[in-house]
C-alpha cells in the first residue's frame, strides 16, 4: 500500500469523527452559549470520546458506514477524474 493511501485510513475516520463533533456541538457554537448551557460539563479527551463512541453501537455503526461510503465515492471520484485526463491526454 503506497504512503498516500495509508494517510487516507488515518485521516478519513478523523475527520468524519470531528464532523460527527462539529454537529452535535451546533446548540453551543459560541464560547457565551457554552458557558451559559446548563448541560452537563463532560471532559472528553480522547481516551473518553473512543470510550463512549465505543459504547454507542448506532454511532459506532453509522461511523463505519459512512467512512466505507465515503470511500467508495472517493474511489469513483478517482475513476472519473482519471477518464476524464484520459480523455483530454488521448485526444
Amino acid at each position: 500500500m503506497k504512503n498516500r493511501e495509508c494517510r487516507k485510513f488515518y485521516v478519513l475516520p478523523l475527520l468524519v469523527s470531528l464532523s460527527i463533533a462539529a454537529l452535535l456541538m451546533g446548540a453551543c457554537s459560541t464560547p457565551e452559549k457554552a458557558k451559559a448551557s446548563k448541560d452537563e460539563k463532560v471532559h472528553l479527551d480522547e481516551k473518553t470520546f473512543r470510550w463512549m463512541h465505543n459504547e454507542d453501537a448506532m454511532a459506532n455503526d453509522k461511523l463505519s458506514e459512512g467512512i466505507r461510503k465515503f470511500y467508495a465515492d472517493a474511489r469513483k471520484l478517482e475513476k472519473y477524474a482519471q477518464t476524464l485526463v484520459t480523455e483530454k491526454v488521448g485526444a
